[in-house]
């Protein structure tokens, strides 16, 4: 695999992290004019915007709630009222920040994901060299990519968990060697609850068995799971099985403090790599060995709300908490309902979510050592 390749995955977002105010300018240019294309848009005046500050003064910080009213024309076939292009997918929130939702995807917004969600694991070649990576197979942890039907009006929408269906996605357009077809876990059900997501891991374990696995990748709390699941199947655990493993971890906040102890003892790993992301988007990833995550400045708007006062994510001094608002393709000024923190020269983690924030908790946690 030659550098170029690594470098498709990896350069704007280098770029972007050296210049985040230009990144995030020309992000903004590009969005409003998507938003001048919709309903959405043209109800808050897109078409008269063209500063930061316009854009503030007219577009409210709306949470789930406010679009689903958007939402629910683009199911019944408007898609012009929210987005540009029509949906291709639909992918149903696991609901850590709330019920769970269901969120359109277009094509446009699959092929910023091809480019995303492998990027942590592109950097961390990238940056180490070790394309040894590539020579074994790689272990998605992942829910499924078809997970129920929606009906709306005259028409039904098929919709998954993000994490399946962008992994489909990732095996027929990037060409990673993967342990097992994704689509192959839909036969064991369409939940995430631990039943399912055992038959699950156990038929994983058992296509891993004898395969050179050099990096698993995927959600946090299933990566746990499989650690247990393996001991009882072969009573061992995974670091007995597969050396020097890479591991990339999703969807758990405070993943290098609190479960940091337990993902070492059962994978004894080679690197830790964390991304943060949602349903919605992926949103930052880890840059090298420091336990935090730097922004896709080169793909998302990002602001914070820190008190009652907003302001733009780079803007965020070390040690400065506050509430992440996020503006994409699909959603304007989104809440996303997550508490990040800075800690300087860039980087920042999701310390909580938003619904189960509490300051006390917080320092009790960091004096404990299970939170950043």
């Amino acid at each position: 695999m030659n550098s170029n390749f690594l470098e498709f995955f990896v350069s704007s977002w280098y770029s972007a992290l050296e210049n985040p105010e230009d990144a995030q300018n020309n992000v903004f240019q590009n969005l409003i004019q998507k938003y001048r294309k919709t309903d959405y848009g043209k109800t808050y005046g897109a078409q008269d915007i063209s500063t930061m500050e316009e854009y503030r003064k007219n577009f409210p910080v709306a949470r789930f709630s406010h679009f689903a009213p958007w939402l629910q024309k683009v199911k019944q076939g408007s898609w012009q009222a929210l987005l540009t292009d029509e949906p291709i997918d639909w992918g149903i929130t696991r609901g850590t920040t709330g019920p769970s939702k269901i969120i359109p995807y277009t094509e446009q917004e699959s092929e910023e994901r091809l480019v995303l969600g492998p990027r942590c694991l592109m950097n961390y070649v990238y940056r180490t060299g070790d394309i040894s990576l590539f020579d074994g197979s790689i272990l998605l942890f992942i829910y499924p990519s078809v997970a129920g039907t929606e009906s709306c009006g005259d028409t039904e929408q098929v919709y998954g968990y993000s994490s399946g269906i962008y992994s489909r996605n990732l095996a027929q357009k990037v060409g990673l060697n993967l342990v097992y077809p994704v689509d192959e876990i839909n036969q064991f059900g369409t939940q995430r609850v631990e039943a399912e997501s055992r038959l699950r891991l156990d038929y994983i374990c058992e296509k891993a068995e004898s395969l050179n696995v050099t990096a698993m990748i995927g959600i946090a709390q299933l990566m746990l799971l499989f650690g247990k699941v393996t001991r009882k199947k072969y009573g061992v655990y995974p670091k007995d099985k597969w050396k020097n493993l890479l591991l990339i971890s999703s969807s758990l906040p405070n993943v290098h403090a609190r479960y940091n102890p337990a993902l070492r003892g059962m994978y004894r790993y080679k690197a830790l790599r964390d991304i943060y992301g949602a349903t919605e988007g992926f949103y930052a990833q880890q840059l090298d060995e420091r336990p935090y995550c730097f922004p896709n400045y080169d793909y998302y708007l990002f602001e914070v709300q820190t008190g009652k006062k907003i302001k733009m994510l780079y803007e965020m001094k070390k040690g400065e908490r506050g509430r992440l608002i996020v503006s994409s393709s699909l959603f304007p000024r989104y809440y996303i309902g997550d508490v990040v923190k800075s800690f300087g020269d860039g980087g920042i983690a999701c310390i909580a979510r938003e619904k189960d924030f509490n300051v006390v908790k917080y320092w009790w946690d960091r004096f404990m050592g299970s939170a950043l």
